[in-house]
This record gives structure tokens, sequence and C-alpha cells, in this order.
């Protein structure tokens, strides 16, 4: 089967194999406009969108600023392990895998993919081709929840029980998992990376500061007096925000290739203080979290009796152990100077929540 060409705009895909008037309906200049900020794509990408078909029609384009898929979407975006790509038409989203992703890994991602399909707020799994190495996903139409226009403030409380709901949904997938805390920790955030990012020319001091900090904070849970097994249940593994759509149902929530077992509060800890991170949480944002948490942790207890033990996990531990699985997942990704930045400003935004809360600091 022939591929499609695709043109490269910033992160963005768009298909070349396309008209000119599927170009302007879908690079949101039509009525159709929304469908592309569903997925972050902003008013330039559009117009880029169209420059791009134009210049391909017009021979201008070079093979090198091509990418070539075996599979069709208006519009697509890269992401981990390959690019999701949108078909607006038949409401799908295509995840193709990059030829350098190993099967175990794509297989890992499918199956996940479906466990998630199970939530009613995540996106339904459709078909997989295993030998071609793509699956397709409902594509969810809507208001991005980043977007100005979704709310008013940086209150995040009218969210919290789509939230809650949707994460006790989450946690119902799957049997939880008892695992020794020692292995589980040492798992998490593997120091090897260093020699990966060194490789990548990346500045050394920060590496080093990085790996100084994960090599503590392993520590500091290893010292503590957890329990020897813990109980680890299903993570969407970047809840948050950030990964939101607002549809005429509720909150819908995206991207579900990070899930993995973690910790009982690990999402929730993500969903606010990603808030934090990207200055959108209230002034009232440690009162409010604290709320959030002991409502789910009751809810939890009630729906789910055998995760007791996880649920009254100490939450200076549950947090800490959030900080680590949190780490773990953005260290294992593409190495970037970008990505470099957001571990550094996440570690900080650890340490300064500690330090408030009167934690002390690892």
């Amino acid at each position: 089967m022939a591929d499609y060409r695709y043109f490269r705009i910033g992160k963005f895909l768009a298909c070349l194999d396309q008209s000119i008037v599927d170009a302007v309906k879908y690079a949101g200049l039509g009525y159709e406009r929304h469908k592309l900020r569903s997925i972050g794509a902003s008013r330039s990408v559009g117009r880029a969108v169209i420059k791009a078909v134009v210049r391909d029609r017009l021979g201008l384009l070079n093979a090198s600023e091509l990418v070539e898929l075996p599979a069709f979407g208006h519009v697509g975006l890269q992401v981990h392990g390959g690019c999701k790509l949108f078909d607006f038409d038949r409401r799908e989203v295509i995840k193709v895998f990059t030829p350098e992703t190993s099967s175990q890994d794509a297989v890992v991602e499918i199956s996940a993919s479906k466990q998630a399909s199970e939530v009613p707020a995540a996106p339904r799994f459709i078909a997989e081709d295993p030998d071609l190495a793509w699956y397709r996903e409902e594509f969810i139409c809507g208001m991005h929840a980043t977007d100005a226009g979704f709310r008013g403030g940086a209150e995040i409380l009218d969210f919290y029980p789509d939230v809650e709901k949707c994460l006790l949904d989450l946690v119902a997938c799957s049997p939880p998992r008892r695992i020794a805390a020692n292995i589980h920790f040492e798992r998490l955030a593997d120091l090897a990376f260093r020699s990966h990012w060194m490789s990548a020319g990346l500045d050394a001091q920060k590496i080093e500061e990085i790996s100084e900090y994960v090599r503590r904070l392993r520590d500091w849970l290893a010292n503590q007096s957890a329990p020897e097994k813990l109980q680890l249940v299903l993570t969407h593994g970047d809840f948050s925000l950030v990964n939101a759509i607002s549809t005429d149902g509720g909150l819908r929530f995206i991207d579900w290739e990070g899930i993995a077992p973690g910790g009982l509060y690990s999402d929730v800890f993500n969903f606010v203080f990603v808030e934090r991170y990207y200055d959108r949480a209230s002034d009232n944002f440690r009162n409010e979290m604290s709320e959030f948490i002991q409502g789910y942790r009751k809810a939890s207890q009630e729906r789910f009796p055998e995760l007791r033990e996880a649920a009254e996990t100490d939450l200076v531990f549950a947090r800490r152990q959030y900080y680590l699985e949190r780490l773990s997942l953005l260290l294992d990704r593409e190495v970037s100077s970008n990505l470099c930045k957001v571990v550094c400003n996440s570690i900080a935004l650890f340490r300064d929540f500690d330090r408030e809360s009167g934690d002390g600091n690892v």
C-alpha cells in the first residue's frame, strides 16, 4: 500500500494527499475550525497547511521536507513513539508507530489503549493492525481545556467531580498490583538516562542536578516506613487539563499512551500540579488540592475496599512517589533541550511545594 505524504509544520504534520478544498476546510478557516482546536492547533497552523498544499501542487516542496506514513489523516501530530493522524471525516485518530519503536513497546501501548477505552471519559478503541504497527481510536471533538474561553479564572474546582469519577473508573479497569517497594522505585527514573542525555549534548551540570535529585528522591522513598508491598493501580501518566477536551457530554481525557501501574494518588497529584506548573492554579491552591485529595481518598475507600491500604498511605510519601513516577515518564521521552527545561522546572516546583508544606527538602 502506498504511503501518504505529510509536510512538517512544527510539531504538526499536514497531509498533502488531499485536495486544496479539503485543506481549506480542515485547516481551521471554515465551519470545522473547532476540530483543529481540539488537537491544540492554532489558526497559524491552519494557514501553514494551506500554503504547504499549494507549494506541493506547484512542485516547490523538497523530498527532504516530507514524511511518509502508511495511513491517512487530514492533520498529524508527532507524539510518543510515532504520529497521531486525525481523520475528521471518519471521526478517528490513527496512531502510527515509527520504525524505531520496538514491537514490544507497541504491543504494550495498544494494550493500554484498549484498557483506557473502558473508561467512559476516554476515547473508544476502534481497531488495530499489529502487522502494520498502528491502531485506531475515536476522535473527540470539542473545546480544548486550555483554551481561554473554556473557563473563567484559574479555578479548577468545578471539574473535580468529573475528574474523580474518571480516575475511579480507570482504577476499576484492572486489578491492583502488589509489588515490593524497593523494586518499584529502582525501576523508576533509571539513572542510565545520564549517558543518553550527555551524548545528546545537553547541559552537563543540569543533567547532574537532575540525576542527584532523582537519586536522593529514590533514597528517601526507600528509607521511609512504607509498606513492604506497594499497591499499584492503573494510571494515565499525564492526567491534566492539558489532555482534556470539553464536550457536550462533559470532560473527555485524551493521550493515554503513558498509561502504566502507579500510585493511587499519582494522577490526582499530576492533575493539580500541572495547573500550578502553568501558573493557572488559584491562590488557594494548597487548600483546594488537599480537599480534592481527601475527597478522592474517601471515594476510593468506599468503592474499592481492597485498596484501603493504598488509600491510607501517608500523603507526603504518596506525593513524593508521584514526583518519581512523573520524572520517570519525562526522562523516558526523546531527549531535547525543551524536555530538559521541563524536568528542571518540575523539580523546582516539587521542591517549592515541599518547602511551603514544611516537609523538608529532598
